[in-house]
């Protein structure tokens, strides 16, 4: 009952990387009816000490600093596996060898291509060494996660503040 309450809202935030190196979390909105369609927009959260535990939400946390990236692929990606692999397990237990065949390999290859990026963006949690970044408000100077270089912007471990760069 609690994942279909929130399955029939058309908008939902599902998903969600663990905490990186910063503190924040990423988390994807997608359009659904029923099933996560499509992907709108990801964001990235910095909840001020709160642990985010759910894996669906229908809106983004009050007490949070919130940007907007651009789509998260490995999140996408790990959200579409997920129902690939539970497509091919209902496909098996209605014994349709079909289906079977058809979701298992969307399955493999959908996760193959989140295993890829997962690997692939490990270099973006280096700390870029060749720039000091000062922040806006606290004019602290520090060296950034390339994965804020990335996105545009990075959080100030001082004073807490988001930063665009």
């Amino acid at each position: 009952m609690f994942i279909i309450n929130y399955m029939l809202n058309f908008i939902n935030y599902i998903g969600k990387r663990g905490k990186l190196l910063d503190g924040s979390v990423i988390t994807t909105k997608w359009f659904c009816l029923f099933l996560p369609l499509f992907p709108l927009a990801s964001f990235r959260l910095w909840t001020e000490g709160e642990d985010i535990r759910t894996f669906y939400q229908r809106k983004l946390f009050v007490k949070s600093l919130t940007v907007e990236i651009p789509l998260d692929l490995i999140n996408i990606t790990f959200i579409y596996s997920v129902y690939f692999f539970l497509f091919a397990f209902a496909s098996y237990l209605f014994r349709s060898n079909t289906f079977i065949l058809i979701f298992s390999i969307i399955f493999i290859c959908v996760y193959s291509l989140h295993i890829f990026l997962k690997y692939w963006e490990r270099k973006l949690y280096e700390i870029d060494k060749t720039e000091t970044y000062q922040c806006s408000k606290c004019k602290s100077k520090f060296n950034v996660l390339k994965l804020n270089i990335a996105h545009g912007y990075f959080q100030c471990p001082k004073c807490k503040t988001v930063n665009l760069l």
